[in-house]
């Protein structure tokens, strides 16, 4: 329970973030420059790190998922978006 509380509270300003990144682009005037396309891959990268996330905070599905490769899977996307 402690593990699945700690992860909601991660899980929710992150979450704030990914909402504020997306809306930022929302209406924009986009222009694909080459950091434009690595800024948008960064957010993708950091959302489906986060939806991983949500679905390992639930205590339920985090018993059925322990020690399998999508825990592994999570770690390493949350690194490594969390590294840029």
């Amino acid at each position: 329970t402690i593990f699945m509380v700690l992860t909601l509270i991660i899980a929710v300003p992150s979450a704030v973030k990914g909402f504020n990144y997306i809306a930022t682009l929302w209406k924009g005037n986009i222009i694909f420059t080459p950091a434009m396309l690595f800024s948008i891959g960064l957010v993708s990268f950091f959302i489906s790190g986060g939806l991983t996330g949500i679905v390992l905070g639930n205590a339920a599905t985090d018993i059925q998922l322990h020690d399998t490769y999508f825990v592994v899977a999570h770690f390493h996307i949350v690194m490594g978006s969390a590294s840029f």
